[in-house]
């Protein structure tokens, strides 16, 4: 991975505009979603967090990102998997994204187990409300 990582540092500049969107962010949430899909939550955190650092106008992309890092941490510090998750909702509200909807409801059930805690129900029932309206 270091290695991938270094390599894709000194990629040439001259590539094609189609692939612009393709920057260390893109390829940070790449690997959060491999890490994330293996069980390792620690490094699809780290990931995740790195996903974050991405270019402005890509609200989608990180609505995204924002919901692979909540899930990521979920499980560590569900306190913080609401207020990243918050954040990503507050985003998704302004999108028309089905996608979006759906990592929402993938944050809702990592966050299913802390349910007795006040914030965490709270969000799990704003989320719920949101993706209702759009089914």
């Amino acid at each position: 991975m270091n290695a991938a990582e270094r390599a894709f540092g000194r990629g040439d500049s001259g590539r094609p505009e189609w692939l612009d969107y393709f920057d260390g962010a893109y390829l940070s949430a790449k690997t959060a979603h491999c890490f994330r899909d293996l069980g390792d939550l620690a490094r699809a955190a780290r990931y995740a967090e790195q996903s974050l650092d991405m270019s402005d106008g890509y609200l989608r992309g990180r609505a995204f990102n924002l919901c692979l890092l909540a899930s990521a941490v979920a499980d560590a510090d569900p306190h913080e998997a609401v207020r990243i998750g918050n954040e990503a909702l507050d985003l998704v509200g302004s999108l028309e994204s089905r996608r979006s909807y759906s990592y929402l409801r993938e944050v809702r059930f990592c966050l299913a187990p802390y349910d007795e805690l006040d914030d965490v129900a709270d969000f799990r029932q704003r989320v719920l409300a949101a993706t209702r309206a759009t089914d």
